[in-house]
């Protein structure tokens, strides 16, 4: 039979009906779309696993796009391993494409999800030289963003550093890079982060950085740079902080300088006199010193600080007269340690009657019978027996054991001729030291004055005998002589 068309007109037929089915169904690309967007994830991989070795692909970002979709479907559907595997190929279509915007608009958005950025960083972090600054900008906030998010600051200080170079920052993203060193406690990162900006934002901060890591030698060097650049910044706040970190720093006499041509200036300022006068003593000088110290005294108010520091002050340089009169002015306010100080400069200022009448005023109120003994003793000293008495038993009510003070009460009374006082307190003594025979001399000399002659030789013979001292010895020489009898014999004796 005869065909009715030739052969060739036949194959242009079935050509043409081959090129319209193809024409009319969807190319892979298309159809992974299609089955990602029905949701046939499986099917789609599948088909993703034909269209990928191919090498020849015209539009290659496109199949970038798709695994990247398809990974992060993969992930929601409990796909363990794509996690794992979707940054990788993110990072690599990225490259690939170029930096096509639509591959990273693919990948920007999960980094929102992460739930450990500083574990991912370090997959992306070497993809970022030659990216385009625009992309990388977005890409190193994104991951700053979920640091913060995930507790991370340093991470996100970190990504920062990396992402945006020093020399690329401005004076406000090196402050936001500080802050987040110091929120995650990385003060030195965060010094090395401000670099050499100097907005007066940086350079507060900076400064409390030096004086967090305690590098006040840098911080000295800061300030004096500052004040140099702008003299008239002189001001009070400002020395005051010089003269701390100078003396943090061990360089008081660096300091000085500037608070004397300040308070030339403000002679009145109380803080700063008080800060002068630190810085003197810290640096040794103390004789300078006085005249900050009187200043802040009269300042304020003759506070007990000001006065305490001034009379130290006046003792380093020798001048007992002057501290003392510091001190008394203070020890009617309570002060204990002036007290202290008074009783110890007394001796060599015999000022008695000052003394006194300062001890009169604190012992009530104190509570310190060492107060208690030295005024009783002070009262004898100035013949005031009886006051005396009064202050020596309030001491011994609370001194049950003070066998010496019971002896120095009874010589006191026996002196006035208060003989049968002086032999009960004696006898009290004896109690608590019945071998001390520093007792029994007492007894015997009280005996003496009260014209008991006899009763005192005898004593005094046995304590020659049993315990004899050049002292007894010689107490029963006199009075044996004064009685026209030969003592010399026990003399020799105890010479020998």
């Amino acid at each position: 039979m005869k065909s009715i068309l030739p052969w060739w007109k036949i194959g242009l037929i079935l050509g043409a009906c081959g090129a319209g089915v193809w024409l009319l169904l969807p190319d892979d690309a298309q159809l992974v779309e299609d089955l990602l967007r029905d949701g046939k994830i499986k099917e789609a991989r599948r088909q993703f696993s034909r269209l990928a070795p191919a090498k020849n692909q015209p539009n290659t970002a496109r199949v970038r796009r798709l695994e990247l979709q398809l990974l992060r479907r993969e992930a929601k559907t409990g796909d363990a391993s794509a996690p794992g595997r979707f940054w990788p190929a993110a990072m690599a279509a990225w490259r690939e494409s170029q930096h096509d915007e639509a591959v990273f608009q693919e990948f920007l958005p999960a980094v929102g999800s992460l739930k450990n950025p500083a574990e991912i960083w370090p997959l992306v972090a070497p993809h970022l030289a030659g990216a385009p600054a625009p992309q990388v900008e977005r890409l190193v906030d994104a991951f700053a963003r979920a640091a913060l998010a995930a507790g991370a600051p340093a991470t996100a200080a970190e990504i920062i550093a990396a992402g945006r170079p020093a020399a690329t920052r401005t004076a406000a993203e090196a402050l936001a890079l500080a802050q987040l060193w110091i929120s995650a406690a990385r003060p030195e990162a965060a010094l090395t982060a401000l670099g050499d900006h100097q907005t007066p934002e940086v350079a507060a901060c900076r400064t409390g950085l030096l004086r967090a890591l305690n590098r006040n030698r840098e911080l000295l060097t800061l300030l004096q740079a500052r004040l140099a650049a702008a003299p008239a910044s002189l001001e009070a706040a400002t020395v005051a902080e010089l003269a701390t970190v100078a003396q943090q720093a061990a360089a008081p006499l660096e300091a000085i300088p500037y608070l004397r041509r300040h308070l030339e200036n403000s002679p009145r300022d109380l803080e700063n006199q008080r800060r002068l006068r630190d810085l003197l003593l810290a640096a040794g000088q103390t004789e300078p010193a006085i005249a900050p110290a009187r200043q802040a005294v009269e300042l304020g108010g003759r506070r007990p600080d000001d006065l305490r520091a001034l009379g130290k002050i006046l003792e380093y340089n020798g001048q007992a007269a002057a501290a003392f009169e510091v001190w008394l002015e203070l020890a009617p306010r309570g002060d204990l340690a002036a007290v202290d100080r008074l009783v110890a400069l007394n001796p060599g200022l015999y000022r008695d009657q000052d003394l006194l009448g300062a001890l009169e005023q604190i012992v009530p109120v104190a509570g310190r019978p060492d107060y208690t003994l030295r005024l009783a003793r002070l009262e004898v000293v100035l013949g005031r027996y009886e006051r005396a008495q009064i202050h020596f038993e309030l001491y011994l009510a609370a001194h049950l054991d003070a066998g010496d003070v019971m002896v120095e009460l009874a010589r006191l009374l026996g002196e006035v001729n208060r003989f049968a006082d002086a032999e009960k307190w004696l006898e009290r003594a004896a109690v608590l030291r019945p071998a001390d025979t520093a007792i029994a001399g007492e007894r015997a000399k009280l005996l003496a004055l009260q014209g008991r002659y006899d009763e005192a030789l005898v004593l005094y013979g046995r304590l020659s005998r049993e315990a004899p001292s050049l002292e007894i010895v010689q107490a029963y020489t006199r009075l044996a002589e004064s009685l026209g009898m030969d003592g010399q014999l026990y003399v020799d004796e105890y010479n020998s």
